[in-house]
């Protein structure tokens, strides 16, 4: 497979996921970049550092803070300084994130369930494997662009 066949590959997974999980989205109000960021909120229920949130999901801090904004206009986050530093906020998911959160995350389990279907546990593992490295190496690449700027 060529670097333009995976490329290509992996933007239509993208795109056709996006597409299955809109009507979950739009249901709950929810962007896409919101859903990731309550995504990852959902596993931290102690809360996350706004700064650790854009690192983890690789968005630009602008980009976070415009999501995390939305987001608490819809009521399903909220943003408190942080104890040690008041220049700090720590995000916490809302009653009404919780509760909608696993709603939209059994849409998303039910459809990558039925894309992996008829692919073996091994070739699963590799799979996974080559495209954390992918991201390693996309990560790398970023930072040097950034010292750079």
């Amino acid at each position: 497979m060529n670097q333009r066949e995976l490329i290509r590959h992996l933007s239509i997974l993208f795109r056709q996921r996006h597409r299955a999980l809109r009507n979950q989205f739009e249901k709950y109000d929810i962007g896409t970049g919101e859903w990731s960021v309550l995504a990852l909120l959902s596993r931290h229920k102690a809360g996350m550092e706004q700064t650790m949130i854009s690192r983890e999901l690789g968005l630009e801090k602008t980009t976070t803070a415009r999501e995390l904004m939305s987001l608490e206009k819809k009521g399903y986050i909220i943003r408190e300084q942080a104890e040690n530093d008041k220049r700090k906020k720590i995000v916490y998911v809302t009653e009404k994130a919780e509760k909608n959160i696993p709603l939209v995350k059994d849409a998303g389990n039910q459809w990558l369930r039925n894309v992996i279907s008829g692919i073996n546990e091994g070739e699963l593992i590799l799979f996974d494997k080559v495209l954390r490295k992918m991201t390693a190496n996309a990560d790398t690449i970023s930072e040097r662009v950034e010292e750079d700027e």
